[in-house]
């Protein structure tokens, strides 16, 4: 009996069932143009084959341009016959376009078929090792896996199967699946199969799907959430009540776009409760005063008068006025220059009596500086020079220096008569400026003058006795 694999009876039966369809070796049922380019020097046809079960198959065939054709010439149809494309032009002339390049219509074209010394009977065989389709002498049918070339069966043993060595490329026998480990109950982690009984134990007490309530009404409401029905509603209002987010949002522009108009007279119609209307008023009036309205509902009958523009400055003062009032006081600059000539109240304590007299009860008159002795306060230069003429040692030297707003000024005399056993008399030309400080060396006498609210400048001068 003839022997025929089964792969390839598989094969042959879907060449048949694709030739059935319309797609086989020789196509040309269900042929249609699907697109024509122009390309240099012809035409490139696309064309398609849709097979009965709606899959579509294409070959492009290129057109070239003949040496001399009729202008205007269209193609109305296409087919393929015997390899070769059949154009019917518009004037009903059928044209053989030649040879359909790559175009398969014979077997032997096939590449994964190979023909060798074909010889009448023979078959297509499938080669697993080439992987290609010979043509082989007709047998019997193979009924046995070891008589398919592309199966290596060796030393079958109980159990085994048939497995697929894609590294061969062929199919081997092979032990059966590996034994399944089986945990007697679920255990997280695991990847084992488990058994119906420790699946049925572990899910006795489990609900089932039926016993989770989907009502919230099945449920105890424990936590007081409110329900469709309350009886206590003190704390909350009635939608009736409250705003709806429109009518807020509503209230919020109007308050916002609140603006003023000037109108000849208050509007009869589209009044607006959200403008300030400004109207002239019935008599004529200097700075353009006008009254003020605005309208409650948008009605006739809604007309509010809020007041005027008039600004009542009655009793404000104008500015010529202002400055008439003030013209007889000083400015704090004219102040400042006036008060630069005074000493300041800290710099005469102890001089100034209660009723703003000079104490001099503790200083020598003219009159009596004559007499004036060691320790006695004098209090002019001419005192000073009436009591010390006459005197051993008259001689006197004298500085000016102008005194710092900052920082003591520091005022120093050389003189050979200085020597540290002398006695110094100062005197300085400002009413109640005494020194911080008094040195004497040989030579040199160094005083120390206080800083000033205002810069000065003074005299300075010593006697030395």
């Amino acid at each position: 009996m003839d022997r025929i694999s089964v792969i390839t009876l598989n094969m042959a039966k879907k060449y048949t069932d694709a030739s059935i369809a319309g797609g086989g070796a020789i196509k040309g049922k269900n042929c249609q143009i699907k697109s024509s380019t122009a390309i240099t020097g012809g035409t490139r046809i696309v064309f398609a084959w849709y097979l009965d079960n709606g899959t579509e198959q294409t070959t492009t065939v290129d057109v070239m341009d003949g040496a001399k054709g009729d202008t205007g010439l269209g193609i109305k149809s296409a087919s393929i016959v015997d390899s070769h494309l059949i154009l019917v032009m518009d004037n009903d002339t059928t044209v053989d376009a030649g040879l359909v390049s790559g175009f398969d219509t014979d077997m032997s074209h096939i590449t994964d078929i190979d023909l060798n010394n074909l010889v009448d009977g023979q078959i297509l065989k499938f080669n697993g090792i080439t992987r290609k389709w010979e043509n082989a002498s007709a047998g019997t049918v193979d009924t046995s896996l070891v008589d398919l070339n592309d199966v290596d069966i060796d030393n079958l043993t109980d159990g085994q199967i048939i497995v697929w060595d894609a590294t061969a490329g062929r199919w081997k026998n092979a032990d059966n699946f590996p034994s399944i480990t089986v945990d007697p109950t679920p255990t997280q982690g695991s990847n084992n199969a488990v058994a119906s009984d420790g699946v049925y134990t572990a899910l006795q007490g489990k609900a089932n799907s039926s016993d989770i309530p989907t009502d919230t009404s099945d449920l105890n409401n424990d936590s007081g959430f409110i329900t469709n029905t309350v009886n206590n509603l003190v704390n909350y209002y009635l939608k009736s009540e409250t705003y709806t987010k429109a009518e807020v949002e509503a209230l919020i522009a109007a308050i916002s776009t609140m603006h003023f108009e000037a109108v000849s007279e208050l509007p009869s119609s589209n009044i607006q409760t959200n403008v300030i209307y400004l109207v002239p008023k019935s008599t004529a009036q200097t700075d353009n005063i006008k009254d003020e309205y605005i309208n409650l509902d948008g009605t006739s009958l809604g007309w509010e008068k809020i007041g005027d523009t008039e600004i009542d400055l009655s009793n404000y003062v104008t500015t010529t006025d202002l400055s008439t009032a003030l013209a007889d006081y000083v400015t704090t600059v004219g102040l400042s220059t006036i008060l630069a000539g005074y000493v300041q109240k800290s710099q005469t304590a102890g001089l100034l009596k209660n009723d703003g007299t000079v104490d001099t009860t503790s200083y020598a008159t003219s009159a009596s500086v004559s007499a004036i002795t060691d320790g006695q306060s004098i209090d002019s230069f001419s005192d000073v020079e009436t009591a010390l003429n006459g005197k051993m040692n008259n001689t006197y030297l004298e500085e000016s220096v102008t005194l710092s707003t900052s920082a003591t000024t520091t005022v120093t005399f050389t003189d050979s008569s200085i020597l540290t056993t002398s006695v110094i008399d100062l005197a300085v030309s400002v009413w109640g400026l005494t020194p911080e400080d008094v040195t004497v060396s040989t030579g040199v006498c160094t005083v120390i003058m206080p800083k000033v609210s205002t810069a000065q400048t003074i005299a300075v001068r010593i006697y030395v006795r």
